[in-house]
């Protein structure tokens, strides 16, 4: 089921933006993506790199994530129309070099560096959005900007979300990034980059997950990712 942010003001909607790589049976986690339309696509990988331009929403939009890295990037031309880009990057985050059992109290981070800027715009309802979230089970933070008829807004920001994984029982975490343009906001654009990263860890354990993420990982003991698989079905 896709999640509509309320007052972070991402909506998704469950058609399918393009062939995307279907579910299977005790997969990783999907990633949700929305290039330029108001619809969307669920991907089973670690890494996507997407550009859509033309079309019923014109402009150039771009998005591209790396689940490895942590790395999460959102363009919306300041040409295009109405329309989003958006990314909700999904995993399956463990704990290695801890006994199974523990329960590891951390706080999942969201670096972002971003904008929405309008030169000015001339029709009715003018409204655009960059924004970023970070989800877990019910809860959440997340944080955007917004210009109207014009202008620049910064975001600019470090989310923080405590979570705590249980050694041995992958948790599902969730990390959004977008800009979106209001029907009615044209002439609405931006770029955003967002890292993700983990803080809390004891001594000697890292952070490992389901599509193999790296970013930030203090070097412990290893936990194949094969083996991290067999635990998340």
């Amino acid at each position: 089921m896709h999640r509509t942010f309320g007052s972070l003001g991402l909506m998704l909607v469950g058609c399918a933006l393009a062939p995307a790589t279907p579910a299977r049976a005790g997969t990783c986690p999907p990633t949700t993506v929305q290039v330029g339309s108001f619809s969307t696509a669920d991907y089973y990988i670690a890494a996507l790199d997407t550009t859509r331009s033309g079309g019923f929403y014109p402009g150039v939009f771009n998005l591209s994530y790396d689940l490895v890295s942590g790395a999460l990037h959102v363009d919306k031309d300041i040409n295009s129309s109405t329309g989003a880009v958006a990314v909700n990057a999904r995993d399956a985050y463990d704990v290695a070099g801890l006994p199974g059992g523990t329960v590891v109290p951390l706080t999942a981070m969201l670096d972002v560096n971003g904008y929405m800027e309008s030169p000015g715009c001339g029709g009715t309802g003018c409204y655009g959005v960059c924004g970023a979230a970070i989800v877990q089970g019910a809860a959440q933070v997340g944080r955007e900007v917004s210009v109207g008829f014009s202008g620049r807004s910064d975001l600019i920001t470090t989310l923080e979300l405590p979570i705590s994984v249980t050694v041995g029982t992958p948790l599902v975490v969730e990390f959004d990034l977008y800009e979106r343009a209001n029907a009615g906001g044209d002439w609405h654009g931006g770029v955003a980059d967002a890292q993700i990263r983990f803080t809390g860890l004891p001594a000697g354990a890292s952070i490992v997950s389901c599509y193999g993420y790296s970013g930030g990982a203090t070097p412990a003991h290893s936990l194949s990712w094969g083996r991290l698989k067999t635990i998340y079905r």
